[in-house]
């Protein structure tokens, strides 16, 4: 009996092996994970020794004073609240150091690494994404090596000693939508090339960004703004020529050294912002860039040179809200990109009264693009859409009560100066009629005056004729 039994589990086992030979039947491999820290595990590297690949590592609010290494491909760092999840490195090394493919780090402050090294440094590794941090008090604030396909987006970084954003040998690679203030370089990219930098704000660096022995990278949409000893440091290696994109051929850059003027009113400089003999900005901004999600879909983007605050979108009215906040002294405007898939811009609504605005002609059949301008001072703004039919007719007639406002000006004016040159001609007529009238007084003076002297010799005659008629002696017969 006992032999009939080991004999059918033999025989269960040798059939198993034969379909997994045949149907290449895979152990199952462990699931993807969550695990929280410290809830799980007391340490974030602890969590990470512990994570599988494609697991998620989720660190709550407080401060951890540790080192980290991820060795572990598709794995996802996560804070709670970047304000309020911070890893310190005491000093000691890289801050987070990724060894690994597919990592992303999000939502931590991350701050005091050794005198060189870096609040984040991976290398090697590819498809890299790190967002939504605050880095500082660092060396290298976030350092890729030989990496592509990397993101770096949203983040904070400043007061590093070194490089705010550093890559090195690094290809097709983005860097966008981040603050990089108070570093030594802002953005440093060493032998590397096809890259983007878009949408960053650079200010009070010793330079905005630096590229050494770097070709082909595009450079658009960013803010240089006071930077201490230049916006941009270029540096060839062996005496080649590298040449890099500073705009994308509707748009460049904000260059808070930009000396040019906006003659025709559409948002940019009328003439070129010079790099070098290589590289020019063919069309700098003449505002700050902002870019701002409408939805997880639509980005609106705006060129203003007033600060812009509390950003929204209404799902419901299908309207676009914001604050201006501008110097006293300066008249603003903006210069918005909406994308007609969100909405079709019918009229512009500046502290609820319809202002003038120009649709620009880059504009096309995917984006909308106006102008308008505003009065200095603090302002609300609504953008209202085609679809507000009552708003788009209200607008329509007044745009029409305005046309006919200004025809009627034009004739008014017209008729103003008509009458202005006829008062001209009247006071000429009149100084004529004055200075005729003073020449007639004056010759009628003189004929009276001729008068009394011809009437006065005539008595002095009569008076002489007849005194010498009485006088004359009679003769005697």
């Amino acid at each position: 009996m006992r032999k009939k039994i080991v004999s059918r589990i033999m025989l269960a086992l040798l059939l198993i092996g034969v379909l997994r030979s045949v149907f290449n039947i895979q152990p199952a491999r462990t699931e993807p994970t969550t695990i929280v820290v410290p809830d799980h595990y007391p340490t974030i590297q602890q969590a990470i020794n512990n994570a599988n690949e494609g697991g998620t590592v989720y660190v709550k609010a407080r401060t951890y004073y540790e080192s980290i290494v991820i060795n572990t491909d598709n794995l996802t760092l996560l804070g709670e609240d970047k304000e309020t999840t911070v890893i310190d490195g005491r000093g000691s090394g890289d801050v987070i150091y990724i060894k690994a493919d597919n990592v992303k780090v999000s939502q931590f402050t991350i701050r005091n690494s050794s005198e060189w090294s870096g609040g984040i440094n991976s290398e090697p590794g590819t498809h890299i994404s790190i967002s939504n941090n605050i880095v500082r008090n660092t060396y290298y604030g976030i350092r890729l090596a030989s990496s592509s396909n990397s993101i770096i987006h949203d983040n904070t970084v400043l007061n590093n000693t070194g490089y705010g954003v550093a890559f090195l040998n690094c290809s097709k690679c983005a860097v966008y939508g981040n603050i990089v203030s108070y570093d030594r370089y802002g953005i440093f990219f060493y032998h590397s090339d096809s890259n983007i930098i878009s949408g960053n704000s650079l200010s009070n660096d010793e330079y905005g960004i630096a590229l050494v022995g770097s070709n082909n990278t595009e450079v658009v949409h960013n803010n240089f703004v006071e930077n201490v000893y230049g916006h941009v440091q270029l540096a060839e290696i062996l005496n080649l020529t590298f040449t890099n994109v500073w705009d994308n051929g509707v748009e460049g850059n904000y260059w808070s050294d930009y000396q040019g003027n906006d003659v025709n009113q559409d948002g940019l400089g009328d003439r070129p912002y010079v790099i070098n003999a290589n590289n020019t900005d063919n069309y700098p901004l003449m505002g700050t860039f902002y870019d701002f999600n409408a939805t997880s879909e639509y980005h609106v983007q705006a060129i203003c040179n007033s600060t812009i605050s509390d950003f929204q979108f209404d799902h419901e009215e299908g309207t676009i809200g914001f604050n201006v906040i501008g110097q006293e002294e300066t008249a603003g405007f903006c210069r918005i990109m909406i994308p007609r898939g969100l909405m079709d811009p019918c009229g512009i609504v500046v502290d609820a009264k319809i202002v003038g605005s120009t649709e620009l002609a880059v504009s096309n059949s995917t984006y909308a693009f106006l102008y308008f301008t505003f009065a200095r001072g603090t302002h609300e703004v609504t953008i209202v859409p085609k679809s507000s039919f009552l708003f788009c007719d209200v607008l329509g007639k007044y745009r029409e009560l305005l046309s006919r406002y200004e025809l009627l000006n034009q004739i008014c004016q017209g008729l103003l100066g008509n009458i202005t040159n006829l008062q001209g001609k009247i006071d000429a007529l009149n100084s004529t009629f004055q200075t005729e009238e003073e020449s007639i007084i004056s010759e009628l003076y003189n004929i009276r005056c001729l008068m009394y002297i011809f009437i006065s010799a005539t008595l002095i005659l009569i008076v002489t004729t007849v005194y010498f008629a009485i006088r004359k002696p009679r003769i005697k017969p």
